[in-house]
């Protein structure tokens, strides 16, 4: 009885894996994992930066969200070890007014 399970689950594997879409889905899936494993590769590849340093205003009203915020990427940055460079700074002035300076300097 055992002889007859393993042939057939010999043959069931055979058949599966020497099928064309068997073969595809292997080498898509192949090709996925390299591109995830390699993607700041990529990325830099075609014109991205990691190093640069990141500009982040954060507009506060209130006085509380500013310092809150700067506490949490902070803490966020040493703990996941990231080594991105983040210059925050805060600004107190209309929203519409930051819009256009922003949509203007880039």
């Amino acid at each position: 009885m055992m002889s007859k399970f393993w042939f057939l689950t010999k043959n069931s594997f055979n058949k599966k894996v020497k099928s064309k879409w068997f073969k595809i889905v292997n080498l898509i899936l192949l090709v996925a994992i390299v591109g995830i494993m390699n993607i700041d590769t990529i990325i830099k590849a075609f014109g991205g930066d990691f190093d640069e340093k990141k500009e982040i205003l954060v507009v506060d009203k209130t006085n509380y969200t500013y310092d809150t915020f700067n506490t949490t990427i902070s803490k966020l940055n040493e703990q996941l070890d990231m080594g991105y460079e983040f210059d925050i700074k805060k600004e107190t002035k209309d929203v519409d007014e930051l819009k256009k300076r922003l949509y203007f300097e880039t």
